[in-house]
This record gives structure tokens, C-alpha cells and sequence, in this order.
């Protein structure tokens, strides 16, 4: 089983996971709620007994 039947799915793929999206509030908003969460069980792991 291929997982990319056509490289331009791949590329179309990749394009979609790094593009630069219009509404860039969204992404910041979607990133600061990663980071925050990430953040948030990182110290969670390390910090705490």
C-alpha cells in the first residue's frame, strides 16, 4: 500500500501542513493552546512529584 499514490498529493500534503494560512490570528491562536498545553505537561512531567 502506497501511502502517497501521487507525488502531487504528497506535495499538496506537505503544502497544506506548512502553508501559510490567511487567517494567521487562527494559527497563532492554535499555536499559543499547543504551546500552552505542551507547556502545561511538561512541567507536569518534570516539576512535579
Amino acid at each position: 500500500m502506497k501511502w502517497f499514490p501521487q507525488e502531487k498529493q504528497r506535495i499538496d500534503f506537505l503544502g497544506l501542513a506548512m502553508r501559510k494560512e490567511k487567517h494567521t490570528w487562527m494559527e497563532k491562536f492554535y499555536l499559543v493552546i499547543g504551546l500552552l498545553f505542551f507547556g502545561y505537561v511538561f512541567y507536569s512531567l518534570f516539576f512535579t512529584d
